[in-house]
């Protein structure tokens, strides 16, 4: 079984969203589409800066609707 990172179905369910294919997302981020399969499959944990900027131009979003931001715990706030 291969451990899926919860980030990687932001977008995966943002590309669905829009209707586009791996390879469609690919050549409209100017990524290639083997790479976008790997980020959603959890392959490759975190992408370069350039490329989550990329992928979430080609998509319209927000880098942070594809690639949350990791909840933690405020210890000072109880």
């Amino acid at each position: 079984m291969t451990y899926r990172h919860p980030r990687n179905d932001h977008l995966r369910d943002e590309r669905v969203r829009r209707g586009l294919t791996q390879v469609a997302l690919g050549e409209k981020a100017g990524i290639d589409p083997i790479y976008v399969s790997m980020l959603e499959r959890g392959v490759r944990g975190n992408p370069g800066i350039r490329i989550a900027y990329a992928l979430s131009d080609a998509l319209g979003v927000s880098v942070y609707d594809i690639f949350p931001r990791p909840k933690t715990h405020d210890t000072l706030n109880g």
